[in-house]
């Protein structure tokens, strides 16, 4: 059985935001509790596209609508506005205005009427976020479904299985689903443990001795006595014991990393690694280092990374290992911007342009000005490869924009009146 319980609907045009809607789909396989449901998987259909699209927005619990420069066929304002009657959540994103190409608008003057109306609408009735790209778009849209999740629908159904409302495979499937437990009512999700465990919902009350009845029904005697229950105490306590003895003892340091994104979610497609190399071992909720005593750097300081390369985020966290043998480490990852652009400008013969004001889009007050050879280099204010929008100008020669990949790879740019 599938644990996925949160269906979205992702609706947008389909030439000009296929990267976006790809790195849409991969943060809601993230999220572990929602499904993507898209065109994507219409598949080979009889019905037409727009009755497809409408059966899947049917299915959703929640819609995602992006808008880029383009309004297509209007089957995204009509899944919209299906989504709309449906009173189902609809989280709005638009694509900054100087992010989009010029090939990415549209170029007959109605159709672009109607996308205006259609953008003034969406303005009218929520909220809208605003992204720059894919990973961009990715990241907001990860943040906004966690908080829904957390406030809005996972509270009201949990408390529904408290109280033996839901069915239990759909309790099941709910409890299955929950990856990530921080935010939530904690007593909340014991108690839908509790009712899942016993397996009904149907709690008449507690007795004095301690038995729980179901209708008319004893299904469990009292708990445990005291002692046996000190005594189990007891022993948890010297299994923590020895085992915190025994990892001294073999003389190794082992180093829990758990690795979350700037949201604050668990990031399990990392990449990870240290200071003081060793492969780490896959655990739950996260990785283990396993570090020899002998190899302890002197001063005892380590340092931990992590990045997650498609998304474009990279952390690292540091740690001084002394006398716990366990210690846990958590590396938050954040957006990488370190990366540089370096080229040189040119007139439209080939011939080098001293005096040049460079910079990269929305950085304007960064621009740096082009010597004798016309070479520069800047922040890209990006990862490595990700693509920056440079922008190159001067007084009588005219103006170049290119998109071009963050690194080491030189770009040329030529000044065109």
């Amino acid at each position: 059985m599938s644990s996925e319980i949160v269906p979205v609907f992702v609706s947008s045009t389909w030439l000009d935001l296929q990267p976006e809607r790809q790195s849409v789909q991969t943060a809601l396989q993230r999220l572990h509790e929602t499904k993507f449901l898209g065109m994507e998987y219409f598949g080979s259909r009889d019905e037409s596209t727009r009755h497809a699209s409408l059966d899947e927005v049917d299915r959703s619990l929640v819609y995602i609508g992006i808008i880029g420069g383009r309004y297509g066929s209007g089957i995204t304002e009509v899944e919209y506005h299906r989504a709309r009657a449906l009173k189902l959540p609809c989280f709005i994103y638009f694509k900054r205005e100087h992010c989009i190409e010029p090939e990415s608008r549209e170029s007959d003057p109605q159709v672009r009427a109607k996308l205006a109306a259609f953008r003034q609408e969406l303005q009218d009735h929520h909220t809208i976020a605003e992204f720059t790209g894919p990973e961009d778009l990715a990241a907001r849209v990860t943040a906004d479904l966690h908080t829904w999740l957390l406030k809005d629908y996972l509270p009201p159904r949990l408390a529904e299985a408290a109280r033996g409302h839901l069915p239990l495979d759909e309790s099941r499937r709910l409890l299955n689903a929950i990856k990530d437990e921080g935010g939530l009512d904690a007593g909340l999700l014991a108690d839908a443990r509790q009712v899942l465990i016993t397996g009904s919902g149907n709690i008449i009350g507690n007795q004095v001795a301690g038995d729980v009845v179901y209708g008319q029904k004893i299904v469990h005697k009292s708990s445990l006595p005291a002692a046996l229950v000190a005594l189990a105490m007891l022993i948890c306590a010297l299994a923590v014991y020895l085992y915190v003895n025994w990892a001294r003892s073999d003389g190794i340091y082992r180093v829990r990393a758990m690795v979350t994104s700037p949201q604050g979610a668990p990031a399990e497609e990392a990449r990870v690694w240290s200071s003081i190399g060793g492969e780490p071992k896959k655990i739950a909720g996260g990785w283990q280092f396993d570090i020899p005593a002998a190899a302890k750097p002197k001063n005892g300081k380590l340092q931990f990374f992590a990045t997650h390369d498609n998304a474009f985020l990279k952390g690292q966290a540091d740690l001084t290992l002394g006398d716990d043998f366990n210690p846990a480490i958590t590396i938050r990852l954040v957006h990488d911007t370190s990366a540089k652009i370096r080229g040189r400008v040119t007139d439209d013969r080939g011939r080098s342009v001293a005096g040049a004001r460079v910079f990269v889009e929305g950085y304007g007050d960064e621009a740096v000005v082009t010597k004798e050879d016309g070479n520069f280099v800047l922040p890209a204010h990006k990862a490595q490869n990700q693509q920056v929008l440079i922008v190159a100008e001067k007084a009588g020669l005219g103006v170049a924009r290119l998109w071009h990949p963050a690194g080491d790879t030189p770009v040329q740019l030529v000044l065109l009146r």
